[in-house]
């Protein structure tokens, strides 16, 4: 689905922002490292949700065997500036190779963000890409529901990569489960993706309903690349009046749907298929309006896939 045209076009381009991202990376720089009045506002939690395209390292490391490119150095640096650009405190990430390629990126290139050990479990997908999560806040509990089964035309299968949980705790106490997501992809027959994709969504409905009726004060958000539109038929047991979890899609809410909302951005096919649903314990925490999708043109070369970010108060209310 991917035109690499789309994001050749805009390197030249790229010299006449350098300065204006190296002011911002800056400004990002002192404000997450200026020292916070503890009779103040309560702390932000910055959260982000970015299909990183393909972090791989090049050696084989994939149910087939099969080598796979290594991310090109260009295409990292223009990560790493982006991270550094937001400066998100946990970040769901999908398309990733293994815990041993995400510790290698974030060793090398978001040294200084304090990032804790990165928490990837292999799942279902045939070429290896896994969801995975990043978090500077402590990581208390981790759990991987690769292995649950759910009915797909009279038959059991699996997701085709994860639904990783993972639940973390901020110095002030403030906990937050955040549920990881990347549902199966548009390629193939359609028909046939759709079915995928939907059933996929139920599945993930029916284990949050389980978790939610456990826990009916958890902060959780459920975040990822649905690869598919908030209007979309696969996606209602999650957006749609049937979803009885009462999540808000906040990027729906605050940015609208319309085609100049978007996260996944070769023009062919550009649309908005990455979102943040917040559970309802936790919406009185969102900062009004912080959500946003990250365009600054490094993004284009760092994934055919844009950041959403949104920003909470790191306390129950």
């Amino acid at each position: 689905m991917f035109d690499p045209s789309s994001r050749l076009r805009l390197r030249p381009r790229f010299a006449l922002f350098r300065a204006p991202l190296a002011m911002g990376l800056f400004l990002a720089t002192c404000l997450a490292c200026a020292p916070r009045d503890v009779n103040s506002a309560p702390a932000t939690l910055k959260l982000a949700t970015y299909n990183v395209e393909n972090l791989f390292d090049g050696i084989p490391d994939n149910p087939r065997n099969k080598k796979e490119r290594a991310k090109p150095k260009k295409e990292l640096r223009a990560l790493a500036d982006i991270f550094h650009l937001e400066q998100p405190d946990v970040v769901a990430m999908q398309e990733v190779e293994s815990q041993k390629t995400l510790k290698d990126f974030r060793d090398k290139y978001l040294k200084d963000m304090n990032y804790q050990e990165p928490i990837v479990i292999e799942g279902n997908d045939p070429r290896g890409i896994d969801v995975a999560v990043m978090s500077k806040w402590p990581i208390v509990a981790v759990k991987s529901h690769k292995d649950f089964k759910f009915e797909l035309k009279g038959r059991k299968r699996g997701f085709g990569r994860d639904l990783l949980q993972v639940t973390l705790k901020a110095p002030s106490g403030y906990t937050l489960t955040v549920f990881a997501v990347h549902l199966k992809s548009k390629l193939g027959d359609k028909k046939e993706s759709d079915a995928v994709r939907e059933a996929e969504a139920t599945a993930i409905q029916g284990l949050l309903k389980t978790y939610q009726s456990q826990n009916p004060k958890a902060n959780f958000v459920v975040m990822g690349d649905f690869n598919d539109e908030p209007t979309s038929a696969p996606l209602k047991p999650l957006l749609g009046p049937q979803n009885p979890l009462g999540l808000v899609d906040i990027a729906a809410q605050d940015l609208g749907i319309k085609p100049s909302v978007f996260t996944y951005h070769p023009k062919k096919y550009r649309s908005r298929i990455d979102y943040i649903l917040v559970s309802p314990s936790m919406m009185p925490e969102y900062r009004p309006r912080s959500v946003h999708i990250q365009q600054n043109p490094e993004a284009y070369w760092a994934s055919d896939h844009l950041p959403l970010v949104a920003e909470f108060d790191a306390q129950d209310k």
